[in-house]
């Protein structure tokens, strides 16, 4: 999320990662939020019926467990990023409308209750009468899980050659913290200030 993101949203111009507009960060962390406490709701849901019978059951406590990391771990960087207090603190800023900001944050509370509400009861619903594509799904999500993690490892790996300083188009080394003189410009990290760079310098192997 934190990498994907800010490419897909952030423009290109003149050579700088340019930040989406405002209503874009509004839209995207109220569609954020919606989704992910309706998940939470979904998966929480799903852990506290497969509970009782984790210990005598192997597919019950397999749904346990997934439904667990999902709940507490996977769902709370979707809806923490980005964060609603920083998008509320924002509106006032932005569009000089204390009320907005207001509206925005009592919106975002109420939809998100109702959301979680309503994922809480698909959750029941899909495990009474589903169950057995839940069980299905949380079996291939541990290849799919293993998969993303040997992807986060070793795609960098392959891919920083791309993105690494060519020693022969100069010596100067002010061109690493901005990737000037690579094959591909550097990947924004933020979506407020998509140019912003960490100020330490990473050792080169």
């Amino acid at each position: 999320v934190n990498l994907l993101l800010p490419c897909l949203m952030c423009s290109r111009r003149q050579g700088l990662w340019q930040p989406p507009s405002e209503v874009s960060l509004l839209m995207l962390t109220l569609m954020l939020n919606l989704g992910g406490t309706f998940a939470e709701g979904f998966f929480k849901s799903i852990r506290l019926l497969s509970q009782p019978m984790r210990w005598t059951q192997r597919d019950h406590r397999l749904v346990f467990v997934t439904s667990e990391g999902f709940s507490s771990g996977f769902l709370s960087v979707t809806t923490s990023f980005p964060g609603v207090s920083g998008s509320g603190s924002g509106i006032p800023l932005g569009l000089n409308s204390l009320w907005f900001g207001a509206l925005f944050a009592l919106v975002n509370m109420i939809g998100s209750l109702l959301c979680y509400l309503w994922g809480c009861r698909v959750g029941r619903l899909c495990f009474r009468r589903q169950w057995v594509a839940i069980l299905c799904f949380c079996k291939n999500w541990r290849m799919i899980s293993g998969g993303l993690v040997l992807a986060c490892l070793l795609l960098p790996l392959a891919a920083s050659p791309a993105f690494a300083v060519l020693h022969g188009r100069g010596s100067d080394h002010s061109g690493l913290a901005g990737g000037e003189g690579s094959l591909l410009p550097a990947l924004p990290l933020d979506l407020a200030e998509p140019e912003l760079r960490p100020s330490v310098k990473l050792p080169h192997l």
